[in-house]
């Protein structure tokens, strides 16, 4: 079951990937400057941090438990910080 979990997984990131880049391309192409929306694949290091034995995901095997969840919102949060970094202060709230 869980290699049939993983290869499920794998489609779904894909398919994310994949909206979230044809979305950034409309907005290049309506002159919004693209950059609202962006896909955050995890590293392979973050892969092999999660995969390690520590158990960070719910009874399911496909949806991340509370420490999967602190896991997940490290990488969006270093994201971010590296974003901002490069183009300044984080985007004013609509």
């Amino acid at each position: 079951m869980s290699a049939a979990t993983r290869a499920i997984t794998r489609l779904w990131e894909d398919q994310k990937r994949r909206a979230a880049e044809a979305a950034y391309a409309r907005e290049l192409a309506a002159g919004t400057g693209g950059g609202k929306i962006a896909f955050v694949a995890p590293p392979p290091s973050l892969v092999t941090r999660l995969l390690d034995g520590v158990p960070y995901f719910a009874s399911d095997g496909m949806h991340p438990n509370d420490a999967g969840y602190v896991v997940w919102a490290e990488l969006l949060a270093s994201e971010l910080l590296a974003t901002w970094k490069v183009s300044g202060l984080p985007p004013a709230a609509a």
